[in-house]
């Protein structure tokens, strides 16, 4: 009679670290959810020819958002 011997796969009970960069996208998840709806009244913008009305966290976000792009910009041509 042949002996057989049966191998179980090993599992790895060690649970793996939470990485940080996930609970700091977390972290900023949660403050942009709270700040969206502490700012969520309508505003009036002005622009040269025209005006718009729109929630205040959109107005703070695009400025934000065109900040952070021309800071890109200056620091990308600034390297060639």
């Amino acid at each position: 009679m042949a002996k057989t011997t049966e191998t179980t796969p090993k599992t790895n009970k060690t649970k793996k670290p939470v990485p940080v960069k996930l609970i700091v996208s977390a972290i900023l998840v949660i403050f942009i959810i709270i700040f969206a709806a502490v700012n969520a009244e309508k505003v009036r913008v002005n622009f040269i020819f025209m005006h718009v009305e729109m929630p205040l966290v959109l107005v703070i976000l695009f400025s934000t958002l065109i900040g952070a792009l021309i800071m890109f910009g200056f620091s990308y041509f600034r390297k060639k």
